[in-house]
């Protein structure tokens, strides 16, 4: 990538060649920012070509597996050689894992008078390649209604240029399942999680 001078906010955003992640670089773009687009498929590149618009923001693609440190320091590199400031940075590739956050550290005093907000997504089921990816779809949630990546990404947009600490994007369900998630006991929601994730619970 070259050295850009542009004076347009710049963003990155991962996971970005489709669905939640490609919807989120689209809003970036369609808000007056360049966006750097990381995924580890070939598709990215086809994804930055759909969201530069001739004389509009810049879509420079990296394709790198941020599952790897080496795809890590790929990407901060040419993040760097762009010679600007990130504006803003939207997490949409990574792996779960259990456990405490930042090894149960508070995030308000781990950002206190940085400048830095960090807006959680919390989407519900959404239609995009994460059942197939991860096989889920014989399962209930997996056959079940979706919404729209496009409708998620300008809830998850619109969050954070508010500077909000969660949303809950996309169909008035999830918000209300959001909602009552904070009510209902954790070993409920294990078990109604189960019941939605089983193979084969959708037939």
């Amino acid at each position: 990538m070259s050295t850009s001078t542009t004076d347009r906010p710049l963003a990155v955003v991962t996971g970005a060649s489709s669905g939640i992640g490609y919807e989120l670089a689209a809003q970036f773009t369609e808000h007056g920012y360049d966006v750097v687009v990381a995924a580890e498929d070939p598709g990215i590149a086809t994804a930055a070509r759909n969201l530069h618009r001739d004389g509009g923001p810049e879509a420079y693609p990296v394709r790198v597996d941020l599952a790897t440190p080496d795809g890590v320091e790929q990407l901060a590199r040419a993040v760097t050689e762009l010679g600007r400031p990130v504006d803003a940075l939207a997490l949409n590739a990574g792996r779960g894992a259990g456990g405490d956050f930042v090894g149960g550290t508070d995030l308000d005093d781990e950002l206190k008078d940085s400048g830095v907000t960090v807006t959680s997504l919390m989407p519900g089921p959404t239609d995009t390649e994460f059942f197939d990816r991860a096989e889920m779809e014989d399962t209930r949630v997996g056959q079940g209604k979706k919404d729209d990546p496009r409708a998620v990404a300008e809830d998850a947009f619109e969050a954070l240029m508010k500077g909000e600490h969660k949303v809950a994007a996309g169909s008035f369900m999830n918000k209300v399942q959001t909602a009552a998630g904070k009510i209902v006991p954790d070993r409920l929601k294990a078990e109604q999680h189960r019941k939605m994730a089983e193979p084969g619970s959708g037939s």
